[in-house]
C-alpha cells in the first residue's frame, strides 16, 4: 500500500542515502554560498594583482628612467658646455683669421715690392747673368775678334783689352742686390708664412675638442603578452570556470528530484526484499520470536532465549539501546565520512571568511594618497658679460638638476570584496549538526522500518521470526557441541528428545551464509513454534484457504484444534477474548 511506502520514507532519511542527501545539500549550500563567494573574491584579488602589476611595471619604468636620468643630465650638460665652448672658439677663430689675413696681406705687399725692384733691376735676370758676368763676356769677345783679324803675330797687341776689362768691377756690387732680393723672397717671406701656419695649427689644436659618449644599460623583459593581456586572460578563465560551476548549480533542482526518486526506489527495493527473503536484514528479536520461544517452552522443546554473549552482539531487540556488530561498523564508517565532510565544509567557510578578511584589511589599511615633493637644490648665479661669463652660465645651467613631483595613489588597485553570507553559514552549521544527529541515531531510525513492515505484514513477520529462530538454533555452539547434542538426541536418554533436530546441511547453511547465495534452499517452518519440515513422512500442515500463509507442524495444528487462526475470525474458533483485539 501507498501508506506503507510513505511511512518507510521517513526512516529512510536515517539511512546512508538520507545522510548523504543532507551532506549533499550542505555541500550545495557551501558551493552556492562560501565557495561562490570565494571564487568571486578570488577574481577580485586577481584583478587587484593585475592592477598592482601594471602599477609595478610603471614604477619599474620610472626607476629605469631615474637610473638613466643622471647619464642623460650629464650628456645634456656636456653637450651644452661643448656648444658654449664652440661658440667662444668660433669667435676666437674669427679674430685669429682676421689677424692672419692682415699678416698675409703685409707679406703679399713686401713680396710685390721686391718683385717690382727685381723688374726694375733687370740685371737680375738669370738667363743673361749678372752685370759683372755680362761685362767680362763683352771684353773677351772683343779680344777673340781682335786676334782673329790681326793674326797670330800681332794678336799680342789685343791683350791690352784685358787691362780695360778691370772696369767691370765697378758693377760688381750689383750682384749683392740680386742676392738680397732672392734671400728676402726665399727666406724672410717663407719663414713668416710657415710661422703663421704653425701658429694657426697650434691655436686650432688648442681649441679642438672631441667628446664621445659611451654608455651601456641593459634592461630586457621577455614577454609574449603584456601584463594587461595576462590579467584579462586570468579574469576570463576564472569567469568561464565559475560560469560552468554556476550552470551546474542551476541544475540542482533536477538532481534533487532525481535523488528523491532514487530514495523511493530504494524504499520499494527494501520492501520487496523484506517480503521475499527471510535472511535479508533479519537480526532483531521481535514479539513474534518471543511468542515462538514461549510456545516451544510449553512444548518442552529447545529454546533460544536467553541469548548467549556471542549472540547478544549479533541479535538485539528492536527497542534495545545496544547496537549489533553491523550497526557499529556502519556507525564508525559514517563517523569517518562525516568527519571528512565536516572538515571540508568548515574549510570552505574558513577560506571564504579568511579571504574576505584579508581583502578587507587590505582595503581598509591601503587607502592612502601622497605626493613626493622634488628636493631642494642650490643654484649658482654668474654675473658679468663676456665669453667666460657666458661659458660659466652655460655650465651652471647644464649641471643644475631638474626634478619633478611624483604622486603615490594606491586607491586605484584596492580590492572590493563581497562579504560572506552569514545566513548560509548558519544553515550549513545547522545541517552539520543535523547529519551528525542522524548518523548517531541511524541504527534506531532504521529499525522503524521493521516496525512499519511488521504492522502492515504480520504474517510475513511471523515467517521471518520463525526463520531467525531456526537460524539461531542451527548456528549455536561449535561443531563438536552440535554433534554431541544430535547424538544425545538420537541415542541418549529421554531428555534428549527435547533437543531440536538439526541436520548437517542446516548447520552448514546457517554458519556459512554464502552457501545460500550459490545453493539457495527453501525450507518450510511452523509459524507457531518455528519447527522446520525435515521429512515427507511427517509433513507440515498447510492451510487450505487460498492465499493464506498458514503453515503448522502437526503438534501445533493439533493444539489449534485443527483450525487456522490466521484466516478465520475469533468467532469461528471460539475465542471471544480476541474480538476486542481484532476491533
Amino acid at each position: 500500500p501507498r501508506s506503507c511506502i510513505v511511512f518507510l520514507l521517513l526512516p529512510q532519511f536515517f539511512s546512508k542515502r538520507g545522510r548523504q542527501g543532507l551532506v549533499a545539500y550542505a555541500f550545495i549550500l557551501a558551493l552556492t554560498g562560501p565557495v561562490k563567494n570565494t571564487l568571486h573574491n578570488t577574481g577580485v584579488l586577481s584583478e587587484s594583482l593585475a592592477c598592482a602589476q601594471e602599477q609595478l611595471k610603471e614604477a619599474v619604468k620610472t626607476v629605469v628612467d631615474l637610473a638613466k636620468q643622471p647619464f642623460y643630465a650629464l650628456r645634456d650638460a656636456i653637450s651644452k658646455v661643448i656648444k658654449s665652448v664652440k661658440a667662444v672658439v668660433k669667435r676666437i677663430k674669427q679674430t685669429l683669421l682676421a689677424i692672419k689675413r692682415i699678416v698675409l696681406s703685409i707679406l703679399r705687399v713686401i713680396t710685390s715690392v721686391f718683385q717690382w725692384l727685381g723688374s726694375i733691376v733687370n740685371i737680375c735676370n738669370k738667363k743673361l747673368g749678372t752685370p759683372f758676368d755680362r761685362c767680362q763676356n763683352v771684353f773677351e769677345g772683343a779680344v777673340a775678334d781682335c786676334k782673329a783679324k790681326l793674326g797670330p803675330y800681332l794678336g799680342v797687341v789685343c791683350n791690352v783689352t784685358y787691362v780695360v776689362s778691370a772696369l767691370c768691377y765697378i758693377v760688381k756690387p750689383l750682384d749683392f742686390i740680386c742676392m738680397l732680393v732672392t734671400y728676402i723672397a726665399d727666406s724672410v717671406v717663407g719663414v713668416v708664412k710657415r710661422k703663421i701656419k704653425r701658429f694657426t695649427m697650434h691655436m686650432k689644436a688648442m681649441f679642438y675638442v672631441k667628446v664621445k659618449f659611451s654608455h651601456s644599460f641593459h634592461f630586457e623583459t621577455n614577454q609574449s603578452r603584456t601584463i594587461k593581456d595576462v590579467s584579462a586572460n586570468i579574469s576570463t578563465e576564472i569567469r568561464s570556470r565559475t560560469d560552468e560551476l554556476f550552470g551546474f548549480f542551476n541544475s540542482i533542482s533536477f538532481l534533487t528530484s532525481l535523488f528523491t526518486f532514487i530514495i523511493v526506489l530504494r524504499v520499494m527495493r527494501y520492501r520487496f526484499k523484506w517480503l521475499t527473503s527471510e535472511r535479508f536484514d533479519n537480526r532483531y528479536i521481535t514479539n513474534d520470536l518471543r511468542t515462538i520461544d514461549i510456545i516451544r517452552a510449553r512444548q518442552d522443546k529447545e529454546t533460544v532465549l536467553p541469548l548467549n554473549p556471542r549472540e547478544r552482539s549479533r541479535y538485539v531487540p528492536l527497542s534495545s539501546v545496544m547496537l549489533v556488530k553491523s550497526e557499529r561498523t556502519k556507525l564508525a564508517r559514517s563517523a569517518v565520512f562525516l568527519c571528512l565532510a565536516t572538515i571540508k565544509l568548515l574549510a570552505y567557510m574558513a577560506i571564504d571568511y579568511s579571504l574576505y578578511w584579508v581583502l578587507n584589511i587590505i582595503q581598509i589599511h591601503g587607502r592612502f594618497q601622497s605626493k613626493v615633493e622634488k628636493p631642494t637644490v642650490v643654484t649658482v648665479h654668474v654675473a658679468g658679460e663676456g665669453y667666460l661669463s657666458d661659458l660659466y652660465r652655460s655650465i651652471v645651467r647644464a649641471f643644475t638638476p631638474h626634478g619633478k613631483e611624483s604622486e603615490i595613489n594606491t586607491m586605484l588597485c584596492l580590492p572590493d570584496p563581497v562579504p560572506p553570507d552569514l545566513d548560509k553559514y548558519i544553515q550549513i552549521v545547522a545541517l552539520i549538526i543535523l547529519f551528525w544527529l542522524v548518523a548517531v541515531f541511524e541504527p534506531y531510525g532504521l529499525r522503524l522500518r521493521h516496525v512499519v513492515l511488521c504492522q502492515y505484514y504480520p504474517d510475513r513477520a511471523k515467517q521471518r521470526a520463525a526463520w531467525l529462530y531456526n537460524h539461531i538454533i542451527r548456528s549455536r555452539g561449535s561443531f563438536l557441541k552440535f554433534a554431541r547434542r544430535q547424538l544425545r538426541r538420537k541415542f541418549g536418554l529421554a531428555g534428549g528428545q527435547t533437543i531440536e533436530k538439526v541436520t548437517l546441511q542446516d548447520r552448514l547453511w546457517a554458519t556459512c551464509p554464502f552457501l545460500n547465495v550459490f545453493f539457495p534452499r527453501k525450507q518450510k517452518m511452523c509459524l507457531l513454534c518455528g519447527a522446520p519440515e525435515h521429512s515427507d513422512d511427517n509433513p507440515h500442515i498447510k492451510c487450505p484457504t487460498p492465499g493464506c500463509v498458514g503453515l503448522f507442524c502437526p503438534q501445533c495444528f493439533a493444539d489449534l484444534q485443527n483450525l487456522c487462526t490466521i484466516c478465520r475470525s475469533p468467532i469461528d474458533y471460539g475465542d471471544i477474548s480476541d474480538i476486542s483485539e481484532e476491533k
